[in-house]
Parts: structure tokens; C-alpha cells; sequence
């Protein structure tokens, strides 16, 4: 009770309600609070374990980026010195022709300053291949195929030549894409040097022999010369001296052909070019060896042409070539056999400045007894014969007849079965007749 007597202050009982209320709002809104704050700090927690996790493993993309990077540099670099050490010259262009990258080598080959960029591998070969040349290589690998070319001389331009062989390759990606093209550049020199001192030796070797062959066929009859001359000394009869009189001509007639044969050999050749029909020249030699295969029971044939293209030859070589071959079939074929021709039209390409040439090839065949294969790569040597009367010249003359023609000859061969010769002879256009 209060001292002075007065009545205690009792709130309202709806006082009351109204503040305990507030103070539930309070303390709800506390606990939310807290509960909130307790989730932000998970949250910021995770969150932060996630950054240090994606920090983690960024670093470690980054360290294995900057290795994967290194090892790029590495190989680059490994591949720049693998290229720069090659023996071979290296280019490589891009589909529009420009270089990207050309080795020291290349430069070195063709005296050119090393490569700093920039440039077209036109521009890089002007003056070492041909306008032509250089459009076919370029032409070749634009289209995806290669392109050789084999031995070529080089005219440097600070003076000397050397032997080049240029090989064009189509650049592609891992899908097949064209990129581009990629040559190399071998040089060639010193191989050259020594295959034309290896010739140089196989011509001395071969003088040898020809000089010994020289002296045995002048030998025996100079012999026959000796002895008649002796024997015309002591022999009183006009008639037996007569008849030792001509064989001492005859055995002057073989040195005087013998020398003669020598002398074509070694005397360039100049043929008289007319235009000719292949078809009919070859039917003038058979008609001259006829009475030769009656003779023998060789039968003659030949196939008939409907070409009607001509060669540009000196018909009297073009003739001694074929007869000489036509002889040497009658000699390896037996009583039965069949000797016969016939001419083809074939596609050439032996020069690399020269676009696919047409040759007219002359082909002899015969049925005969053939020629054994460790002697076919002889038989066009002075001297080699493999018969005891023979003088092992005449395929020799033969392979220089159809080379002063701008041609060749093949033979091809086959013990048992036969012999086939081929004459190869550049043609003449049908316009140009």
C-alpha cells in the first residue's frame, strides 16, 4: 500500500495485450534477424569456399594453359630448327600465294637474302623457273596434285650453275582443307659431278675397250693383207696372183667399212629432215630384205596404219636404223618364225619445260630366240656383240641415229620368246604436214 494512502497505478489488462504483442513482433523479428544473418554468413562462407574453389582451379587452368603455351613455343621452336637444319630447301605459301615460310637453305639455294616475311613464291622463284614452269607447278598444287620437277639447271645469278630438283606438294589441315603448298629444293650438284665422273670413267673404260676391239678387227685383215702380199712375192701364176689380188682388196673393203661405221660413230650426226611416211618407208625396207626372208622362211608382216602422220627425218638414217634392226631379227629368228611391224602414236614427257609431247613409235618384233637378260643393258655399247662374224656396232649407230632425231629406242626382250624394238621419233601435226 502506498504510504500516503493512495492507490497503486494497475495498467488496463488491454494495456497489457497491446505491449506484450509488440514485444513478440520484437522478438520474431529478432529470430528472423538472426536466423537470416546466421544464412548470409553460410551463404557468404559458400560462397567464399566457391571463389577460393574457382580461384583454385583457374590457376590451375592458367598453369596448364601457360605450360600447354610453353610447349607450343617449344615445339615451334624445335620445328624452326628442325626446318632451318634440313639439308633440303623448304617454302610454304598460302592459298593466295603468299609465303609464310621459307628456310635458310632455300634462301641459300637460290642466293637469295634470308627470308624476314612477306613476299609470294612467284616473286621468291622469278629467274630460276619459267614463267610456264612456274604456272604449272603452281597450277598442280592449286588442284591438290604434286609436282616434280627432276634435275634442273639453275643459272645462279652472282655466276655458276647448279643442279636443282623442285618438288611441289599441296599443303592440307587434319580435315582435309587445303591450305596452301609446300616445295623443297634438293640440290643436285654434287650428285651431278660425280654421275658425270662415273660417265667420264664408263668412257675411258669403254675407250679401252674400243681401242682393243679397234685393233682386232683391223688385226685380221691386215693379217689377210700380209700374208697374200707375201705369198703374190713367190707365186709365178698370173691367175693365182689375181685371185690373191682380190682377196687383199676384199680384206682392204672390211678397214675401209669398218672405218666408216667408226667415223659415224663418232662424228655428230646431221640429219637431212624431209617429212616422211613412217608407213611407207617401212615398206621399202621390207620390200629390200625379202629376198633375205624367203631365204631364211621368215615371214614379213605389216600391220597396216589408218594415223596417216608423218615424222620429220633424214629418210636414209631413219632407213639404215630400221634395216639394221630388221637384219638382227632375221639373225635370231629360226626357219618358221615371224618377223612384223606396225607404228603407234604415244604420249612423251621427258623435257620439263615442254608441255606432253606425241611421239610416232616405230615397233620391230620379232619371234626369235630373244636376248638374255645379263646382256640387254650391253647391247647398245660400241663393240658388244655376242656373235663371232658381228662388229657390235650397228645398234649403237641405231641409238645414235634416233638420238640426233630428237628420239629414242627402247628394246625389250625375253629369252625364248622373242625381241621387240621400239623407235621413238618426235611427230609431226597433222596442220603442219
Amino acid at each position: 500500500m502506498n504510504p500516503q494512502g493512495e492507490k497503486a497505478c494497475i495498467p488496463e489488462p488491454q494495456e497489457t495485450t497491446a505491449v506484450s504483442g509488440q514485444a513478440v513482433q520484437w522478438l520474431n523479428f529478432a529470430s528472423r534477424w538472426e536466423r537470416s544473418s546466421r544464412d548470409l554468413i553460410l551463404a557468404y562462407r559458400a560462397l567464399e569456399c566457391r571463389i577460393r574453389d574457382l580461384d583454385t582451379a583457374l590457376e590451375a587452368r592458367n598453369r596448364a594453359l601457360e605450360t600447354s603455351l610453353q610447349e607450343r613455343e617449344r615445339l615451334q621452336e624445335l620445328l624452326v630448327r628442325i626446318l632451318e637444319g634440313l639439308p633440303l630447301g623448304v617454302l610454304v605459301w598460302d592459298l593466295q600465294g603468299n609465303l609464310t615460310r621459307v628456310n635458310g637453305t632455300a634462301a641459300g639455294l637460290l642466293e637469295r637474302e634470308a627470308w624476314e616475311g612477306g613476299g609470294s613464291i612467284g616473286e621468291f622463284l622469278s629467274g630460276y623457273l619459267s614463267e610456264n614452269l612456274l604456272n604449272r607447278l603452281l597450277s598442280a598444287v592449286s588442284c591438290g596434285k604434286s609436282f616434280q620437277i627432276e634435275q634442273r639447271m639453275v643459272s645462279r645469278p652472282g655466276g655458276g650453275k647448279s643442279w636443282l630438283r623442285f618438288h611441289g606438294v599441296p599443303l592440307k589441315d587434319g580435315a582435309g582443307r587445303q591450305l596452301g603448298g609446300l616445295l623443297t629444293l634438293e640440290d643436285l650438284t654434287e650428285l651431278k659431278a660425280m654421275e658425270e665422273e662415273i660417265a667420264r670413267s664408263h668412257r675411258l673404260a669403254a675407250m679401252g675397250e674400243m681401242a682393243a676391239s679397234i685393233a682386232h678387227e683391223v688385226r685380221n685383215p691386215l693379217g689377210s693383207v700380209h700374208l697374200f702380199a707375201s705369198l703374190m712375192a713367190e707365186e709365178e701364176s698370173p691367175q693365182e696372183r689375181l685371185r690373191m689380188m682380190e682377196q687383199i682388196q676384199g680384206a682392204i673393203r672390211s678397214v675401209d667399212q669398218l672405218l666408216s661405221n667408226l667415223l659415224n660413230l663418232a662424228r655428230p650426226l646431221r640429219p637431212k629432215r624431209k617429212n616422211l611416211d613412217p608407213m611407207e618407208l617401212l615398206q621399202e625396207c621390207f620390200k629390200f630384205v625379202e629376198p633375205l626372208a624367203k631365204q631364211k622362211g621368215v615371214e614379213l608382216l605389216l600391220e597396216p596404219s589408218s594415223h596417216g602422220l608423218k615424222v620429220s627425218a633424214d629418210p636414209e638414217l631413219l632407213k639404215q636404223a630400221i634395216l639394221n634392226i630388221l637384219l638382227n631379227s632375221f639373225q635370231a629368228t629360226p626357219q618358221g618364225g615371224m618377223v612384223y611391224a606396225w607404228v603407234a602414236v604415244q604420249k612423251d614427257k621427258e623435257g620439263v619445260n615442254s608441255e606432253m609431247d606425241e611421239f610416232l613409235e616405230i615397233n620391230l618384233e620379232d619371234t626369235g630366240v630373244g636376248i638374255p637378260s645379263e646382256v640387254l643393258p650391253r647391247v647398245f655399247d660400241p663393240f658388244f656383240t655376242t656373235r663371232s662374224d658381228g662388229s657390235g656396232l650397228g645398234l649403237c649407230l641405231v641409238h645414235n641415229i634416233l638420238r640426233c632425231h630428237g628420239g629414242n629406242v627402247w628394246i625389250d626382250s625375253e629369252e625364248g620368246k622373242g625381241t621387240r624394238v621400239r623407235l621413238r621419233i618426235p611427230m609431226i601435226s597433222p596442220e603442219n604436214n
